[in-house]
């Protein structure tokens, strides 16, 4: 099944393959969502003022120290929201487009669509642990189900 990040990917790839794709890098600690400086894993030059673009968060690098490769960051850039990364997330340096950007491209246009082509709906239901089905409404149309997750109490 292809996920929004798969597709944000493509998109990427579609939208960008005559331009110079953004630098990669992964952060060399984990960042917690209160980190206000990461150090690079591999990147030896940064220049504050770059943009990092990692998951949906967007940062600013505001400070650059090049021996020991640290950025000093400021957190959640452009309303996005400052979450924790591991060591093993790609980091984009300055990119032309973020993920940021096309997610909310896709939201967007997902939103503009007819009810009758796509629609999102939350339908919750309850059964007992000795439950082995659900009876479900009328109202809620099994054809429609895309994807059901149970519910933590």
């Amino acid at each position: 099944m292809t996920t929004i990040a798969d597709l944000i990917n493509e998109i990427e790839v579609q939208l960008l393959h005559h331009y110079t794709q953004p630098r990669l890098d992964t952060f060399s600690a984990t960042l917690t969502t209160a980190s206000t400086s990461a150090t690079m894993s591999t990147t030896d030059t940064l220049s504050p003022g770059a943009i990092l673009d990692c998951g949906y968060e967007l940062m600013y690098v505001s400070g650059w120290v090049e021996g020991s490769r640290t950025a000093t960051l400021l957190r959640g850039l452009f309303g996005t929201t400052a979450s924790q990364h591991a060591t093993t997330d790609l980091v984009r340096i300055n990119p032309r487009l973020s993920t940021v950007a096309m997610l909310n491209a896709i939201k967007d246009e997902l939103r503009s669509w007819d009810d009758r082509v796509f629609k999102v709906e939350n339908l919750t239901v309850s059964f007992g642990a000795s439950d082995h089905g659900v009876a479900l409404s009328p109202a809620a149309d099994p054809y429609r189900i895309l994807h059901a997750r149970p519910r933590p109490n």
